[in-house]
């Protein structure tokens, strides 16, 4: 996330989960590729004061929903009987919402397993212990692994000293041989495509809303990416549009959830119907057919929920027998 854009400085927190905790019983914990880590044979109360985020979580602005803080609430006091996961100079590895939790209830002290790792290190063990969606979405892992960046280039520079490489490579270009994208897609967890596709949105001058779009999970990578080459106005227009199109569906399949489907097959054809024409939006000779693939959902969805109150009618309202 070095490449932060200047709208991104006031945006609201993007969501990060707590981190899964070491294994107790073991007594060890699972080493992250690249990150040599050593956990300490002993646990300490440290002060609550005295632990911090890491700094690129600050830095992002990345910190816990209200809803998982607000989840661990419920649970109670029993959340501190697992230790945080610090690095020695108090940088919270595991337990970020904890930590929150601890600082608003005003406890002193916390308890905690410190560990043998480098800032770089910590934030490649805190990336890979966030892959699902719901704690940081594949926007900000790029974004936070980017500050990683030049921390793989250094040991690039350092590996081809160390094993004589500089001669082989002497041809190619600085850039070329010290290109540390797979390194980096491989500690967010996408592909080297979406590295790019994000340093590209970064720079592109993106929308505020684009970039909490895309940092909160609602809008993928590529769609990120293909709205970065439109204008601010342009975009924001798209983001609206897409976030009417998820509610119509959104009403679709609440509709079709109050149909019992076993007495209603025609129930489970609307479905395949409206997940077949959502999927052929993402074909891209299609992308032209967007906006009547659009139009034709909305008519299912309005002669689906049109049928459905004149069957409830019926059923409250039957006609008089005239036979």
């Amino acid at each position: 996330m070095k490449m932060q854009p200047p709208e991104m400085n006031n945006s609201t927190p993007a969501p990060i989960g707590m981190l899964s905790l070491p294994n107790m019983q073991s007594g060890t914990i699972e080493q992250p590729a690249n990150a040599g880590l050593l956990i300490a044979q002993h646990l300490e109360m440290r002060p609550t004061e005295s632990l911090k985020p890491h700094p690129s979580l600050l830095k992002q602005n990345l910190q816990p929903t209200a809803e998982r803080i607000l989840a661990l609430e419920r649970v109670g006091g029993s959340i501190f009987e697992q230790p945080l996961l610090i690095t020695d100079e108090n940088l919270i590895v595991d337990g970020y919402a904890r930590w929150l939790i601890a600082k608003r209830t005003q406890r002193s002290t916390i308890l905690c397993q410190p560990c043998q790792l480098t800032e770089q290190e910590a934030l490649q063990r805190i990336l890979q212990t966030h892959r699902r969606p719901e704690w940081l979405s594949s926007f900000s892992r790029v974004q936070l692994a980017l500050e990683l960046e030049s921390w793989f280039r250094a040991q690039a520079r350092a590996n081809q000293s160390s094993g004589g490489k500089e001669k082989v490579l002497s041809k190619l270009t600085e850039d070329r041989r010290l290109n540390c994208r797979k390194q980096i897609a491989q500690a967010a967890g996408v592909s080297t495509g979406n590295v790019t596709k994000v340093k590209q949105i970064l720079h592109s001058g993106i929308s505020r809303q684009g970039i909490e779009a895309l940092r909160s999970g609602e809008i993928r990578i590529h769609r990120g990416w293909q709205l970065s080459k439109l204008s601010i106005r342009e975009q924001e227009a798209e983001l609206g549009n897409l976030r009417i199109k998820k509610r119509s569906i959104a009403r679709i399949w609440r509709l079709l959830s109050r149909h019992n489907t076993k007495n209603a097959p025609q129930v489970t054809l609307v479905r395949h119907i409206i997940r077949g024409l959502t999927e052929l939006k993402n074909i891209p000779w299609l992308s032209q057919c967007k906006k009547q693939i659009d139009d034709l959902i909305a008519a299912i969805e309005h002669q689906f929920s049109t049928g459905r109150s004149e069957s409830n009618a019926d059923q409250t309202h039957p006609k008089a027998n005239l036979g």
